[in-house]
């Protein structure tokens, strides 16, 4: 009796195993058909995009009709259609955007360019000019932006009235790049700095010269800055200049370059006598 119903034991043992192994097998089924429908599905996104890609490449609907720029000042739009070699009639979608970017930003006056589509016609060309503020003598004369760089030869056409930076050679430029870089971007500062203290007489010529800055306005006065410290020599400038103003005097020439007394200043007026002075006014006038 004991042998018997151990073996009824193991039947329902034995059902069991099988309804979870059917169960299993019904989900394993269930997975795989949702895996071929997904395979499916996706195969057929990929031969639908190929088909619309190649669709896209050769349709009439897409063909270029217009050519935008915006941010021109100094260039013209039929110098940069020159440059992209684009034409009307081409399909957008075979445009190359990268390249058609690197060649705008290939001429001189342009800094960078970025090329958008817009479908189904248009290409906009956003473009980013470079400002000239000086002229910069470096055997030939350059122009030269805010900061420091000399980014175009001057050409006949570029009829601007700019001020000039002289004192570095062709041969510095060259032999240590860095270092002349950074003199030009002190001089483009320094002429802004100016430009705020008196916006009636701006900068005329800064000279870089192996003691520092000497700035030239366009009235003719010489400001010999030195070296370092141009925050402080400017608050100096401003003070003396208004104390020239209240005493009725122009001055030909304002030095702030004394390194032994870094705040005293010495003043030539223009009427022909100097003065002597430190930075809260002028003195023993001579």
């Amino acid at each position: 009796m004991k042998l018997g119903r151990h073996r009824n034991r193991r039947r329902p043992d034995a059902q069991q195993r099988r309804a979870k192994l059917k169960l299993a097998c019904g989900r394993l089924a269930r997975l795989a058909a949702k895996g071929v429908l997904l395979i499916a599905l996706g195969a057929g996104a990929v031969a639908g995009s190929v088909f619309t890609y190649r669709w896209a490449l050769r349709s009439p609907q897409l063909a270029l009709t217009t050519i935008s720029f915006r941010g021109l000042r100094q260039v013209t739009e039929a110098e940069l259609l020159q440059l992209t070699g684009l034409s009307i009639g081409e399909n957008i979608f075979r445009v190359d955007c990268s390249g058609l970017e690197q060649a705008v930003a290939s001429h001189p006056w342009v800094r960078r360019a970025e090329v958008q589509r817009r479908v189904p016609h248009e290409l906009l060309i956003q473009v980013d000019e470079f400002k000239a503020i000086a002229i910069v003598s470096l055997g030939q004369l350059y122009l030269l932006n805010a900061e420091g760089r000399p980014f175009k030869r001057v050409q006949p056409s570029d009829s601007m009235d700019l001020p000039r930076v002289t004192g570095i050679s062709r041969e510095q430029y060259l032999r240590e790049p860095e270092t002349a870089s950074a003199r030009l971007q002190q001089a483009t500062e320094m002429m802004a700095d100016y430009r705020r203290l008196d916006p009636t007489d701006p900068p005329s010529e800064l000279r870089l010269e192996a003691t520092g800055i000497t700035l030239i306005s366009q009235s003719g006065v010489e400001i010999h800055f030195g070296e370092g410290e141009r925050a402080a020599k400017f608050a100096r400038l401003r003070r003396i200049r208004s104390e020239l103003s209240r005493r009725g005097l122009l001055a030909q020439s304002i030095r702030l370059d004394n390194r032994v007394r870094p705040g005293w200043i010495a003043v030539r007026p223009s009427r022909g006598t100097s003065a002597e002075g430190d930075s809260q006014g002028i003195g023993n006038q001579e």
